[in-house]
This record gives structure tokens, C-alpha cells and sequence, in this order.
């Protein structure tokens, strides 16, 4: 998430910060202990960078904007 956060800064000039619902989404959704980290990667791309990115092209985030992250009934949150 930090890199995620680190990039957004760098590269759009999008100051993004999350909550704990998304830590624990994270957790739920990606924890494998047999597939080790890769199904953390796939589910912080699938519901967080996705659709990060939907809203960037859709108009919703804009350069230098200001989002906060969170998930409700497994489902991401920006405000």
C-alpha cells in the first residue's frame, strides 16, 4: 500500500492515505499460506489499483487531488 501511496504522490501528484478497513480487506482477500505473497499483489491490484485507476480515467481523481481509501461490505471506498 505504501508504494502504491508513494507512486500516486510521484507520479499524478495524488496525496492518498487508507484507513484500517483496507489493511484488513488486504488480508482477507489476499492471504494464501500455500501461494505465499502473490495472491497480496493480485488482490491489492484487482480492488485497489483498478479501480484507483477507473476513477483516474473516468475524471472522478484528479492531478493534486486529495483521496482517502477505505472498504464497506467489500467494496472500496474514495472519498
Amino acid at each position: 500500500m505504501n508504494d502504491l501511496i508513494k507512486r500516486l504522490q510521484d507520479n499524478l501528484e495524488i496525496e492518498a492515505s487508507y484507513d484500517n478497513s483496507v489493511i484488513e480487506f488486504l488480508i482477507n482477500a489476499g492471504y494464501d499460506p500455500k501461494f505465499g505473497a502473490r495472491p497480496m499483489k493480485r488482490a491489492l491490484q484487482r480492488y485497489i489499483e483498478n479501480k484507483i485507476a477507473e476513477a483516474i480515467i473516468k475524471g472522478d481523481i484528479k492531478k493534486n487531488s486529495k483521496i482517502t481509501l477505505s472498504f464497506s461490505e467489500n467494496s472500496l471506498i474514495i472519498k
